[in-house]
């Protein structure tokens, strides 16, 4: 039985407590069951209370619990790293950010606040400061792809697809078997425009594993763009088949029909869309053209009304919206006047 004088005793409870998931056990088995002055001149204890309360989600007494320990105790990455996470649950970025910047000089291995950092730096409009900070971190974290992921998506952002392929090219090589960096490459040379190589890429990925959904979808935009419809078709339907909440690959797959002048189809691929996407207006737009052009004017307002409840700020599709309702009233007007 545990003595709940015994710091070690209420320590290892509250890490007990923690790892399975009940943190305001954790909270409880530090703050009632060890005194005051024991909690406050313990590190152990001030660290483990810190975590609690993080996990328990109370991040301003994470804060408050991190700060005396990192003034009585100094500065620890363990520390500071619940500084930027409590931090940032708050909506505090100025102060995460410098929890961060303050974590990886200290433990330069710290491959979440690396990223962490990276991301909020860019966030906030200083992706050039998240480059260097990835660019700093890539010889001491040579072999993580997450790094090195990040930082190619930053290159490419800021310094075009051009640039990124080649760095790319060398980690494909060195990490064949890493799907992700195989997928960057193969999205990259399809937007470079090197179709072929970006083919040879994608065929590569899927014969590996054939349920990557961005190859089959980067796989149905180059046959599509070579004319091949129905294979096009094939790997965009399988794409939103494995993913189907995402938006881009209903709308070029409805290309496609549309290309083949099967409007309908098209309209049915729209409509998919809205059940898996029901907040995005624009397959509620592109589904009111094809019914405008199928003379279909209610059915049109009633898609581009739902779309302007989506988007209210949206010029276009009050435009839209009010075109199509002066139509519907023409229309009625012509029914009510023609002779019975």
């Amino acid at each position: 039985k545990l003595n709940p004088e015994s710091i070690d005793a209420q320590v290892a409870y509250a890490d007990l407590c923690l790892e399975v998931g009940k943190p305001v056990e954790a909270i409880k088995a530090i703050k009632q069951q060890l005194p005051d002055e024991s909690i406050g001149d313990n590190k152990r204890v001030l660290d483990k209370l810190s975590a609690a309360y993080l996990a328990a989600e109370e991040y301003d007494n994470a804060i408050r619990a991190a700060m005396i320990c990192s003034d009585k105790f100094g500065t620890s990455s363990d520390n500071l790293w619940i500084l930027a996470q409590a931090n940032q649950a708050n909506n505090n970025l100025p102060e995460t950010i410098k929890a961060l910047r303050q974590l990886v000089r200290l433990d330069p291995m710290h491959e979440e606040g690396i990223l962490l950092l990276a991301n909020l730096l860019s966030m906030t409009g200083v992706p050039e400061d998240a480059l260097a900070t990835l660019e700093k971190a890539v010889s001491a974290h040579e072999n993580s792809l997450a790094i090195q992921q990040e930082r190619c998506k930053l290159i490419w952002r800021l310094h075009g697809v051009h640039k990124v392929i080649p760095i790319l090219k060398n980690l494909v090589a060195r990490h064949p078997d890493s799907s992700e960096i195989s997928t960057m490459l193969a999205e990259a040379m399809e937007q470079a425009g090197d179709l072929s190589g970006a083919e040879s890429i994608a065929t590569a990925g899927l014969k590996k594993n054939p349920a990557i959904t961005e190859l089959n979808a980067i796989m149905g935009r180059i046959q599509y763009r070579a004319g091949q419809l129905d294979r096009a078709i094939s790997y965009l339907s399988e794409a939103i088949r494995q993913s189907p909440g995402t938006l881009q690959n209903y709308l070029d797959l409805a290309n496609v029909y549309l290309d083949r002048r099967e409007p309908l189809q098209a309209l049915r691929v729209y409509q998919s869309a809205i059940r898996a996407i029901p907040n995005d207006p624009q397959a509620y737009l592109e589904a009111a053209k094809i019914l405008k052009d199928c003379r279909d004017y209610i059915g049109a307002e009633t898609m581009l009304r739902k779309a302007a409840e989506l988007s209210p700020e949206d010029v276009n599709i009050r435009r839209q919206l009010g075109a199509i309702i002066a139509l519907n009233l023409v229309h009625h007007a012509k029914e009510v006047g023609s002779p019975s």
